[in-house]
């Protein structure tokens, strides 16, 4: 896949998926934008690494649940490394709960940072992408908006799910300004809430057909081929990168057959 000449924007970009979202990217020729919310150090340490390989790199922080902040952040990348071509969210907050405790601050967080974040920086970036001929999004969601493993993430599964939709919405209502836009649907990754009931982390891989956890290198490549001219005619898509997980009912199990 080759990035060059491009401009990169990849948020929560100073560790896991979006780390490695953002130094594939610059190894394959994109300069690149490196967001953090929350560790500017985190993101200018990917930067340097960005820098070493010989690209352009910015570490930029934003609150993307505010306006003036995103839109401050996109008028930086723009004045500094161009116009935006390449926009990949990686942005992702758990609130592992009870539903019936769950608060509404917590309900706030969850939704202001997937989704109210996704429109206003996907908004921002579109208008950019609009004048420039075109442009490619990819906002990685999660598997938890398809399949309920843990009751505990209700608030989050809803969220996500409204951000595969947006980005569903985003390839139908701008394909004709050239923009497309995709969900990465990401399965169970070391990190992630484990399953209500204490079971553990071995007990989670065994629902896996795979019989393993997902990588964030595995992840960032489908975000990247989506995001690439190799996906030119894919706008709309979820590509889910689970190892079958979605596709096995919950301890299922089934009887290996043997040759007579």
């Amino acid at each position: 896949m080759d990035f060059g000449g491009k401009v990169a924007l990849v948020t929560a970009a100073e560790d896991g998926v979006g780390r490695e979202v953002a130094l594939r990217l610059a190894r394959a020729g994109a300069d690149v934008a490196v967001h953090s919310d929350s560790d500017p150090s985190g993101a200018s340490q990917v930067a340097a690494e960005i820098k070493g390989m010989g690209r352009r790199a910015l570490p930029v922080q934003a609150d993307i649940r505010d306006k003036a902040a995103v839109d401050s952040m996109v008028a930086l990348v723009r004045r500094e490394l161009g116009v935006i071509a390449v926009l990949i969210m990686c942005g992702s907050k758990y609130v592992a709960r009870d539903f019936l405790e769950t608060t509404v601050e917590e309900w706030d967080l969850m939704w202001d940072t997937h989704l109210k974040g996704s429109f206003l920086l996907t908004q921002e970036v579109c208008w950019e992408m609009k004048e420039s001929g075109g442009g490619s999004i990819v906002l990685l969601t999660s598997t938890a908006s398809q399949k309920v493993t843990n009751p505990d993430l209700a608030v989050f599964a809803s969220a996500k799910a409204g951000q595969t939709m947006l980005a569903k919405s985003l390839a139908f209502g701008l394909a004709e300004y050239n923009i497309r836009a995709n969900a990465v649907l990401a399965g169970p990754l070391p990190g992630d809430p484990l399953p209500a009931g204490g079971e553990g982390e071995s007990t989670l891989v065994q629902t896996i057909p795979q019989k393993r956890l997902g990588t964030p290198a595995e992840v960032a490549a489908a975000c990247l081929f989506l995001a690439s001219d190799e996906a030119p005619f894919i706008t709309g898509a979820d590509l889910v990168i689970d190892g079958g997980h979605t596709l096995a009912t919950t301890g299922a199990t089934r009887p290996r057959v043997q040759k007579d």
